[in-house]
This record gives structure tokens, C-alpha cells and sequence, in this order.
């Protein structure tokens, strides 16, 4: 039992870079908030862009707002991407910003923290075990690690 406790503690500090490209996370963000639509991800090595279109209903009136996110990242834990908000386009309301931020399970937002759960992705629902380790922004894709 000790060697195996061992052996598995050296194995998890390896991990697996796996990369995901911005048009998987655009496709998984529309298929998942619906309220947000012409969703469009552009990922820079200092931060990701997300916006897309929000109807907004005001005196019996419907229209849409075009709306963008500036993200930065702060930490991963588990499957799960913790996000720093920098700046809300056109409004930056907490409300709001939570309104169509937080979809149960996939996101959830509170105190200028977006958090992404990530298992909920086709390639890590297939494997049942493994950690987030790291994240790395690059050109137009995001690269975690991914260990045991």
C-alpha cells in the first residue's frame, strides 16, 4: 500500500497539457446560456474577450445589447477555472452581471468572480479522473494541465 501511495503522489505532480481552442468554448458557451446570443470568444495571452447579444425588454419593447466580458485568470481547483471580471461593456452592475453570468452548473458569478466548471466539456466527461493542475492563455487557445 505505501509504494502505491508513492507511485501515485509522483504520478500527480505530471500533468497533461490539453488545449482548448475559443470556437470549443464559444460552441459550449452557446449551447449552455442561452440568454446570450452571436456569442464570440477571443482568447490573448493577457485575457479572454467574451460577448455576445442580450435581448433586453424595456416598456413593452424588445431589443438587443451587445454585451462584453474581459476575463482574467485566477486560479484553477479540481475541474474548475476561477476567472477574475475586469470590466462589464456597456453596463458593469453586479446585478445584472449575475443575471446572465450565473447558469447553474456550468458558471457561477459573485464578488467579480466568474467560475467555469469544466467537466462539463465533452473531452473531460469522458475521462473520470483528473485535476485541473494549471492555465495558460495563448494565441486563440487556452491550455490546461491535466493530472491524476
Amino acid at each position: 500500500m505505501e509504494i502505491g501511495k508513492q507511485l501515485f503522489g509522483k504520478l500527480s505532480a505530471f500533468a497533461v497539457s490539453v488545449p482548448i481552442s475559443q470556437e470549443l468554448i464559444q460552441k459550449t458557451l452557446s449551447e449552455r446560456i442561452n440568454e446570450l446570443e452571436d456569442i464570440q470568444v477571443v482568447i490573448t495571452p493577457d485575457h479572454i474577450d467574451l460577448s455576445g447579444s442580450v435581448h433586453i425588454k424595456k416598456f413593452g419593447l424588445s431589443r438587443k445589447q451587445r454585451v462584453s466580458i474581459f476575463l482574467s485568470p485566477n486560479s484553477v481547483e479540481s475541474r474548475t477555472i476561477y476567472f477574475n471580471v475586469l470590466k462589464v461593456k456597456p453596463l458593469d452592475f453586479e446585478a445584472s452581471n449575475a443575471s446572465y453570468l450565473t447558469k447553474a452548473p456550468f458558471t457561477h458569478y459573485e464578488n467579480r468572480i466568474l467560475r467555469l466548471d469544466l467537466s462539463l466539456l465533452d473531452f473531460l466527461q469522458k475521462t473520470k479522473f483528473g485535476s485541473l493542475r494549471h492555465l495558460q492563455l495563448d494565441h486563440e487557445q487556452l491550455t490546461v494541465g491535466l493530472s491524476v
